[in-house]
This record gives structure tokens, C-alpha cells and sequence, in this order.
């Protein structure tokens, strides 16, 4: 498809205009992601005067349509466009919201298209098209990227240190499926540094749509001579491929980041899996931001409802930084705590407090570890309703005259985020009983 010879170009050369962006997004039950999302969105360092925005969101039933239009509806005066079509009607048959049917692919292609098409009919110069669940954290990431000069490129955004995913494959064989290469993790490691040519792209994909090269990229319909199942990623590699057009991925920067490629089936587990993303990230970088404008929700778990008197974090003064990771994840899950200064003699235990959790600051949180919580302390008043004193994760015990009944949590869970021979890595090492063990 011809893009239309941009109006931009006549006002840039006569007032000096930044080139206009358009920006495309696709969601489905992103209700979680959105605030952090919409805020990385917000603070991106380029004129929101010369930013369209491009939404499509439905088969929602977790609020993402409504959560959107409100936050659309208090930016729409500052950004050069807002066109937002968000509803929770299911347009095409499937199974459920998050199944991968061939309808939902067919629809996501068909979606991209008309996000390009829309653009080249706004004449901007550029298409963003971004996933809800990239991050762009690096403010200066539109300016980095178009100073590349190329057709398509993509800024590298970091998967958590529990992944190795990144946004881009090195090597694709003629079926369309992912190669191993060895050049993959020496990128997403940074051990080489710059801008590399690669045969896919995707998750935040920079496109220049004024390029004399662009003219042809289609996301659907599918080439003749395309391969395999719908898919919209695929298929615009497969067009730029078949154009001459090289894709590129630049790792120069910390641009931001992308969340593991999960097939969850449920709100909740969508929900639990962005919550150990956000505190998986929090291990290298400072919390995720939210949005100014965008409804944020806030989860509301009393201490008593997972069998709690009270929770107390131990910190030291000195470790700032450490509190405020931690007070950010507590505040996250929604616990009511207190912090219990690390040179403080005051007494922790209060009256009437007959179970109560104590963290260190330097721990960090397995996989739905609110509901483990809940589960073990169920699971040790069953088993043994004698129990004193019960790990998260298994640490030596140092009690050489008290007579204590302790026992692990398994699976644990918590662990440390410093190992032996990092600066202030906890002891790993436990010689407590495992308690559904011990009672067998």
C-alpha cells in the first residue's frame, strides 16, 4: 500500500515540526498491565501534539474496555488524535477470552492492517505499534529509534531474569518458526552491543512509513507464497522479507521491558504472572510507574483473611532502598504491615497476636505467594497445630537453648534476591523439617 504523500513534510520544512507519530495498540483483558503500560506511554519525551493514538481493545470481561475509555477521555486535549474503540463484545467465535483460536489471530492481523492503514491515511511519518505488555521505560526511546535511520526497527526490551525472551528472533527457518542462533543471547545479554538486522520483530516495532521502502508492508492478508498458521507478526516479517526491507533490533540503551510469553486462561493467573513480573523487575530497577490519569486498582486483602495477626518488615535504616522495594511490593499485594527498624529494641510481639509473618528486606517473592501463604498456614493448623516457628524459605536456624517446633514452607515461598558471594547475599543453607513430611 502507497502512503500518501505526507502534509507533514510541507509544515516540518516550514515551521520545523518533530515528525508526526501514530501510535497502535492492541488489548484484551489487560485491566492488570494498563496503568503501568499507559504511564511508560505518557512519559515518552516527544510533542503528545505530535502523537495519534490508535485503540482496539474487545472480548474483554475484566473492565479493560471501560478502564480504557476513562483514560482516553482525560487525555484526549493533549495528544494530536485519540481514537479509541473499546468494548467487551466478542466479534469473532471462540472458545474464551484468551484462547489462541485461529478466529482471535485472524482478527489481530486484520486489526494491524487497519491500524497501518489509518496511519498512512493520517499521513504520519511513523507507526508505532506497540503490545500492552512492553514497557517502554526509557523516555528518549521514539528519539533513539528514529535516529537509526531505518525502515523497521525495534528497540531490545529486557525480559525479567527468570526469562531469556526478548522481542526479536535471530534466526526463522522456512516454515516460519523460531531457530536457535548463537548470536541471540550475546544480544539480549549486551555482550554485543548495536544495531542488528534480524528476520522478526515485535511486542514495540517502530515503522517509517515516509521510507520509500515502506510502501508495500502489509500485515494481512497473508502472501501467496506466505507459510503456516495466521499470524500477524509473522506475516509482516514475511511482506518485509518479501520487500527487501530489513528489520532491525537496537540494543545500544536500556529501552525497557517485556513480560514472558504466557498462555494464562484466567484473570487471575494474568493477574498473578504481572504481579511476579513487576517484583521480578523490581530485583535491577526502580518500580514500574503508573499512569496520572489511568484508574488504578488497588488490591484489598486484610491480613486476617490468609490467617495473619500482623506482618512486620525488618529493615535496617541504613538500607533506604531495600525499604522502599519492599514496602512497594507489600503495598502492591495489599498487606497491612509494620516496619520494624533492624537496631530497634522495641518489642514486635503484640497482645493478642498469636500469628505473625517477619521479612527481611532483601527477599523476593515466588509465584502466587499470597495464596501459598494462606494454603501453608491452613495446611500447618491441620497437620501441626503445635507448630512454633515456620520458614518461607528453608535458612539455618540458630536456637541452641530454645525448645521451638520449626518447620519450611514447601515449595518456599520466598528466596533470596543476593546469593553467596554477592554484597549481602542471605545464608541458604535449612535443616528444617518439611511439615506435611514430618507428619507422614
Amino acid at each position: 500500500m502507497t502512503a500518501p504523500e505526507s502534509a507533514d513534510k510541507f509544515y516540518e520544512a516550514a515551521y520545523g515540526l518533530p515528525p508526526h507519530v501514530f501510535v497502535s495498540v492492541l488489548l484484551t483483558n489487560s485491566l492488570h498491565a494498563l496503568p503501568n503500560f499507559l504511564g511508560y506511554l505518557e512519559r515518552l519525551d516527544y510533542p503528545k501534539d505530535r502523537i495519534s493514538l490508535w485503540f482496539r481493545t474487545d472480548h474483554n470481561v475484566d473492565g479493560t474496555a471501560s478502564a480504557l475509555k476513562h483514560w482516553c477521555r482525560r487525555v484526549r486535549e493533549l495528544y494530536k488524535s485519540v481514537d479509541c474503540h473499546a468494548s467487551d463484545t466478542w466479534t469473532y467465535p471462540t472458545r474464551d477470552p484468551y484462547s489462541t483460536s485461529i478466529n482471535r489471530s485472524k482478527n489481530k492481523a486484520r486489526l494491524r492492517q487497519q491500524a497501518l492503514e489509518a496511519a498512512l491515511t493520517a499521513r504520519a511519518d511513523y507507526l508505532l505499534s506497540l503490545d500492552v505488555d512492553c514497557f517502554l521505560v526509557n523516555p528518549k526511546t521514539l528519539h533513539t529509534l528514529m535516529a537509526q535511520d531505518k525502515t523497521i526497527v525495534a528497540p531490545m526490551l529486557d525480559p525479567p531474569k527468570s526469562s531469556a525472551g526478548s522481542n526479536f528472533w535471530m534466526a526463522m527457518d522456512e516454515m516460519g518458526q523460531y531457530a536457535t542462533d548463537d548470536l541471540y543471547m550475546g544480544i539480549v545479554q549486551r555482550k554485543r552491543v548495536g544495531c542488528f538486522q534480524c528476520p522478526l520483530v515485535y511486542g514495540a516495532v517502530l515503522v517509517h512509513l515516509a521510507s520509500p521502502y515502506a510502501e508495500n508492508l502489509v500485515y494481512h492478508p497473508p502472501h501467496p507464497r506466505f507459510i503456516g498458521r495466521v499470524d500477524d507478526v509473522k506475516q509482516f516479517a514475511f511482506s518485509a522479507q518479501d520487500e527487501g526491507v530489513g528489520m532491525y533490533i537496537l540494543n545500544t540503551e536500556f529501552f525497557g521491558f517485556i513480560m514472558p510469553n504466557k498462555k494464562n486462561t484466567n484473570i487471575n493467573e494474568a493477574s498473578d504472572d504481572f504481579f511476579q513480573f513487576k517484583i521480578n523487575t523490581l530485583a535491577t530497577h526502580p518500580p514500574l510507574i503508573y499512569s496520572k490519569y489511568a484508574k488504578r486498582q488497588r488490591p484489598n486483602v486484610r491480613n486476617a483473611a490468609i490467617g495473619l495477626d500482623a506482618i512486620y518488615l525488618v529493615n535496617l535504616a541504613r538500607r533506604p532502598e531495600r525499604r522502599a522495594r519492599m514496602t512497594t511490593l507489600l503495598d502492591e499485594i495489599g498487606y497491612n504491615y509494620t516496619i520494624f527498624n533492624g537496631i530497634d529494641g522495641r518489642q514486635m510481639l503484640e497482645e493478642k497476636q498469636e500469628t505473625i509473618l517477619v521479612m527481611e528486606d532483601d527477599v523476593k517473592f515466588k509465584t502466587f505467594f499470597s495464596r501459598g501463604l494462606s494454603e501453608v498456614i491452613l495446611e500447618a493448623n491441620r497437620y501441626v497445630p503445635d507448630w512454633d516457628h515456620m520458614q518461607g524459605k528453608r535458612l539455618e536456624l540458630h536456637y541452641p537453648l530454645r525448645n521451638l517446633n520449626s518447620y519450611s514452607a514447601h515449595p518456599t515461598l520466598v528466596h533470596p534476591t543476593h546469593f553467596y558471594g554477592d554484597k549481602g547475599y542471605i545464608s541458604d543453607t535449612g535443616y528444617s523439617l518439611n511439615f506435611i513430611s514430618h507428619c507422614i
